[in-house]
């Protein structure tokens, strides 16, 4: 390490302290946690809501899934309190992955799809927590299935009352959905030249 280098890495060090990875188990030190992410929760839910109502409407998927992270990350810090009420010391190793199981439940919650498990799989690189993931998507889907059976692009469509094209689900041609020009309607403009001038 060069001495520019060094010199700030010992700044740190004086400034903040070395990090301990001891210090993710401390429960004082996320004694104000909860409350951060109870804030982004509820702020994330409005700010998503303001987003979906835009003429444009931005992505579902992203914001479901980082709400979804940071619900699984307080649900460990309540399993934490409680099971240190209890006198059980040591039994959560990787808190990570309860940020991920909760993105990847949620987000199979709202868009009713079990590929979701998939793509979390292979954000993680590794299969070594196959079980957990697939057992709380699936778990996740039915609870959902069971309470509301239409997923949130399904309410969407009848929000914006296009009933008739969720009745033919599987038919849809995007022709009938977007209005062509007539020389459009047949795909004959394909096979035609056009003059570039």
């Amino acid at each position: 390490m060069d001495s520019k280098n060094q010199s700030i890495s010992d700044d740190f060090d004086q400034d903040y302290g070395q990090f301990d990875t001891d210090e993710m188990d401390d429960i004082a030190i996320w004694e104000y946690g909860e409350n951060y992410m109870i804030t982004y929760i509820l702020l994330k839910i409005v700010f998503t809501i303001l987003s979906l109502t835009c003429n444009v409407p931005a992505g579902i998927f992203t914001p479901v899934f980082t709400i979804g992270a940071v619900f699984g990350q307080l649900y460990c810090s309540y399993l934490l309190r409680i099971m240190f009420a209890l006198g059980y010391h040591d039994t959560i190793k990787y808190r990570g992955m309860y940020s991920i199981i909760g993105a990847a439940a949620l987000t199979a919650t709202v868009t009713r799809t079990l590929s979701v498990a998939v793509m979390t799989l292979e954000l993680l690189g590794h299969l070594s927590h196959v079980v957990p993931i697939i057992s709380s998507v699936l778990t996740a889907y039915i609870i959902s299935e069971m309470i509301y059976p239409e997923s949130f692009y399904e309410a969407m469509f009848k929000l914006r009352g296009l009933e008739d094209l969720l009745k033919k689900k599987g038919q849809i041609l995007i022709r009938n959905v977007l209005e062509f020009e007539d020389r459009f309607t047949d795909f004959n403009f394909l096979h035609t030249e056009m003059d570039v001038a």
